[in-house]
């Protein structure tokens, strides 16, 4: 619908400004988002079909990272797990904290824990991160 030109269409709607012009482009927003949100969860099912497949987990990731910054920090921290190779309890314990490290980071949103483990919320980090990033 946006190669069509719709949001173009609702911006000249916009510009109206009458109170029942309003009421219906909200329920139209509204109408677009739920239908957007649907259509990706649709495709994350159909590129994601198996969990527990690791090769589906990261032909996902790859997708999903591939033409974005963040593929090269992707890439970059796949390189640094190559080279945890001993098998030892070592690796084991390397891979323990990794994946309580990326958990607490993904779902600090929903838990809010990380605050309380690392005493700084992944928010704060983020940020501190990208204001070091600008100078």
């Amino acid at each position: 619908m946006d190669s069509a030109g719709l949001q173009r269409i609702i911006a000249l709607c916009h510009e109206i400004g009458t109170e029942p012009m309003e009421a219906q482009l909200d329920q139209l927003q509204a109408i677009l988002e739920d239908d957007e949100l649907r259509l990706r969860e649709r495709y994350d099912r159909e590129i994601l079909r198996d969990l527990r497949s690791p090769e589906d987990i990261w032909n996902t990731i790859r997708r999903v990272t591939e033409n974005t910054n963040a593929n090269e920090y992707f890439l970059s921290m796949m390189r640094h797990l190559l080279l945890i190779q001993e098998e030892s309890p070592d690796m084991v314990g390397y891979y323990r904290f990794m994946h309580s490290l990326v958990r607490d980071v993904v779902m600090d949103r929903k838990l809010g824990t990380t605050e309380r483990r690392l005493g700084h919320s992944v928010k704060r980090l983020i940020a501190q991160l990208n204001d070091a990033q600008r100078y």
